[in-house]
């Protein structure tokens, strides 16, 4: 949901009295900092901020962090008292206000809402999302519902017992062994992991169990190009999906640590992806998740440990070695 983002103009006339905190927030929202964003919150006083910032804030990040019913109470505030200082992105607000909504069941008041946003945008001459692509838009149009986050936000808590192969949904939820939350919902109803590499640096990654192995993927190698190209080994990479077939430059590293709450493991090959065409040299300008993650985390991570818990309600993963 880009246009949540696109909040320049509206900081822009909050910049004459902007005071440090200000400043913060606002920076850490307009490059999607989620995990950094909840954090500066928790040891930011409300009055230090303006206040329609700070709500807009608060909202982002109980939508994020999967409090939708909190969200919903924000939202509402701020549409009702703000919608001036809000301006271009009342719309914004309007659209994450109806997303809510529908998480908390609230089904006809956020078609009622989405509604009312779909009539404004035709009415500015904005067309329905697409790919881009007909053959991958006739496609996606004949594909079924998949049932995958609604069923998982319900069992509130799912434990992966790699030790004696069980999948399990606990009565009670575990309570979080972490300090803060390590989980965030996307708009996109994907699940990202942040966590760090055996240097200590961050890493944002996709949670995809529906994938084998982890991959880094261009937003990384862009920030780690000299030690790819001196440690790895060349190689190239092939994914095909809905849209189509793309086989890009990449390399195999021959190790690579990585952190899942309190676990850590060890990978003895991890592929990069470049993001550059096998074939022509070109860069992509369309990467997979929008070049918003370093990779994807997959199987091959999780079944290094003797228990992974994936935990919905307080939005954490944690790792349980053998």
């Amino acid at each position: 949901m880009k246009r949540i983002l696109t909040i320049l103009c509206l900081l822009a006339t909050l910049t004459a009295q902007a005071q440090n905190a200000d400043e913060r927030i606002g920076t850490l929202i307009s490059g999607s900092r989620w995990f950094d964003l909840e954090r500066e919150l928790k040891v930011t006083p409300a009055d230090s901020v303006n206040p329609m910032l700070y709500k807009m804030a608060t909202a982002l990040t109980h939508h994020y962090f999967n409090r939708p019913d909190s969200a919903c109470i924000v939202l509402e505030d701020l549409l009702n008292n703000y919608p001036e200082a809000l301006g271009d992105n009342t719309l914004s607000m309007a659209m994450l206000m109806g997303v809510n909504l529908a998480r908390t069941d609230r089904y006809a008041e956020a078609a009622g809402l989405i509604q009312d946003i779909c009539s404004q945008l035709a009415a500015q001459g904005v067309d329905s999302t697409q790919t881009g692509n007909a053959e991958a838009d006739s496609i996606v149009t004949a594909l079924p519902p998949v049932i995958g986050m609604p069923v998982m936000l319900r069992m509130q808590e799912v434990q992966l017992d790699f030790e004696h192969r069980q999948f399990i949904i606990p009565t009670t939820p575990s309570p979080n062994p972490l300090s803060e939350s390590n989980l965030l919902r996307t708009d996109g109803d994907n699940l990202r992991i942040a966590t760090t590499d055996e240097d200590g640096q961050p890493l944002l990654l996709h949670f995809d169990t529906g994938g084998y192995s982890t991959t880094l993927l261009p937003y990384w190698y862009e920030r780690n190009q000299a030690g790819v190209q001196a440690d790895g080994t060349p190689d190239s990479l092939r994914v095909a999906g809905v849209g189509g077939v793309s086989i890009t430059r990449s390399y195999r590293l021959p190790y690579k640590e990585f952190r899942l709450g309190n676990g850590t493991t060890v990978l003895d090959s991890v592929m990069v992806d470049t993001g550059i065409d096998l074939h022509t040299g070109v860069t992509q300008t369309v990467q997979y998740l929008n070049g918003a993650e370093d990779g994807t985390i997959g199987l091959d991570i999780l079944e290094n440990f003797k228990m992974v818990i994936l935990n919905l309600e307080e939005m954490y993963i944690e790792a349980i070695p053998y």
